[in-house]
């Protein structure tokens, strides 16, 4: 091993996974699949990558980011530890618990704060304190990651440094604390560069004030541009001025690689807009359903929340039992689910799926030789294309081989909306990969049927044999070519239903909010009103 590239690292890295094996043994016992899967968990970026093993004399001429926790046991001769201006979370959850003791933040019904209740002020307080003490030693193992120059980064206004707060900003007590005349400095702004000397031992500290009036001389723009030069140690080169300005590359960058797994609902939001799914799905930004909420103000369930309540019911549904669920049964795994719906909310989806089970579809399914719900499947075109994934909400298999696959869908539906061109338009994927799944699996006939439960009497049903699977293959891999090709582009078609609650159209998204608002993608731009 020690022969090979960077044979000091994969040692290091073999004995650090030997370490992490005996940790995991110590505290979980023995368990090889438990262990393979803590592993994958240290490797996946979203979760804090674990970093490589520290070998001294060995680190690449290069910058590297990295997040405070995979710094962990690391040093460099140079550290920057930046955003320091940033406010820590300060969010205190409504339920406190600590032992024994309990604290309660309680709503009031008259929309004004929240009242703490038994013993909630002291153990937030706590919570506080504990947080604050997590963040400072959070910045003491990242200031001492430095062996000899550490940079520390942040922003604040100068005509008003941050005053002493709970929950300040790094920067605004870290600055005094090195040199209590920073502050005065700041403001008077004579110089932008003052060496300070902290300490008993009067340790050298320079500080840049940069500001408006300073631009270009404590942050420059560039100087001259080095020359290529043989791998091996060098001493950084400034940038110049036309190195800046210089035009962009005319190549175009690389399309990128898709996920190594994809299911229904990630390929479809994927193909509507690449750059949504990116935001929600890669840099794991929460959807805005706050607006979803605000958009709807007759019903107090959102269509998540109502879609996940009637598949809960369908599920637990025997389809030979004539019986159907009461408003009193609706609500009780409305509580159970910690969902808040109105009576009439609950009488309406009971009603509805009445409806449903009263439609010769019913019994069909209830005439099948094997029922499964919740039927999960996952398969690959190619060992190079990603592995598709799903669940199916219901399941059966008739006797004649046909395999009948159920999807419920709970939308409330536009008047007049003609059933088999929504499907076309919004579950074309979805039908395409069942029918893949179920073909592949060896079913000779597929049907799919799509269930508005609100206008059950009207399923939309398509029907597959099994010499089409490889013309649907087909259709697949064009379709993954194509979001391949498009990558994380925005959709050039922004509609309400699409954007209302990305987590990009308040301000990440090139679309207008007269774009993004209007009902459909062909409607003119709607007019905003901005209050002042």
């Amino acid at each position: 091993m020690l022969r090979l590239d960077w044979g000091e690292r994969r040692l290091a890295n073999v004995h650090k996974l030997l370490r992490l094996a005996r940790r995991f043994e110590a505290g979980e016992g023995r368990d090889l699949r438990g262990f393979l899967d803590h592993v994958e968990h240290l490797q996946d970026p979203a979760n804090s990558r674990e970093s490589d093993a520290p070998v001294e004399g060995v680190e690449p001429d290069a910058v590297r980011l990295m997040s405070i926790h995979a710094a962990k046991g690391l040093e460099f001769p140079v550290v920057c530890v930046a955003d320091l201006g940033r406010t820590p979370h300060t969010t205190t959850p409504d339920l406190l618990l600590d032992g024994e003791r309990i604290g309660l933040r309680l709503a009031r019904l008259d929309g004004e704060k929240a009242t703490p209740t038994l013993q909630y002020t002291e153990l937030a307080e706590e919570l506080r304190q504990a947080e604050a003490a997590e963040e400072d030693r959070i910045l003491y193992v990242a200031m001492t990651r430095a062996r000899e120059r550490l940079l520390l980064s942040g922003g604040v206004d100068f005509e008003r440094w941050p005053a002493p707060r709970q929950a300040p900003t790094m920067i605004s007590w870290l600055a005094p604390a090195l040199a209590e005349e920073l502050p005065e400095l700041a403001l008077a702004l004579d110089a932008h560069t003052h060496d300070l000397k902290v300490g008993s031992q009067g340790t050298r500290v320079r500080c840049l004030l940069s500001a408006p009036a300073t631009v270009g001389s404590v942050l420059r723009l560039g100087g001259e541009v080095s020359a290529p030069q043989a791998p091996g140690p060098q001493r950084p080169q400034p940038l110049s001025s036309s190195a800046v300005h210089a035009p962009p590359p005319t190549s175009e960058p690389p399309a990128p690689e898709l996920p190594s797994s994809l299911s229904y609902s990630s390929l479809s939001e994927l193909e509507r807009c690449g750059y949504r799914y990116y935001l929600e799905r890669m840099l794991r930004l929460p959807e805005d359903r706050a607006a979803a909420r605000s958009g709807d103000g007759a019903h107090t369930l959102e269509a998540r929340a109502r879609g996940t309540l009637v598949h809960a019911l369908l599920e637990r549904h025997d389809f030979t039992d004539e019986s159907v669920p009461s408003p009193e049964a609706v609500a009780a795994l409305a509580r159970e689910l910690g969902m808040r719906a109105g009576r009439g909310e609950h009488a309406e989806i009971a009603e509805i799926i009445a409806g449903a089970l009263a439609t010769d579809l019913t019994a069909r399914v209830a005439r099948a030789h094997a029922i499964r719900r919740e039927h999960s499947f996952a398969f690959s075109l190619a060992p190079d294309q990603p592995l598709i994934v799903g669940v199916i909400d219901l399941l059966a298999e008739e006797r004649d081989g046909t395999i009948l696959i159920l999807d419920y869908k709970s939308d409330r539906l536009a008047a007049g909306a003609d059933l088999a061109v929504l499907v076309e338009q919004e579950y074309a994927i979805q039908r395409l990969l069942y029918a893949l799944a179920l073909l592949r699996e060896g079913a000779p006939r597929v049907e799919i049927v799509h269930w508005f439960l609100e206008r059950a009497h009207e399923p939309v049903h398509a029907v597959y044999a099994e010499g089409e699977r490889q013309q649907l293959e087909h259709q697949l891999r064009r379709r993954l070519a194509r979001a391949r090709e498009r990558g994380y582009a925005v959709s050039p078609h922004p509609h309400r239903a699409l954007c209302l609650t990305c987590p990009g159209r308040g301000g990440l998204c090139s679309w207008e909010e007269s774009l993004t608002l209007r009902d459909s993608p062909t409607d003119p731009p709607l007019t905003v009103k901005t209050a002042l």
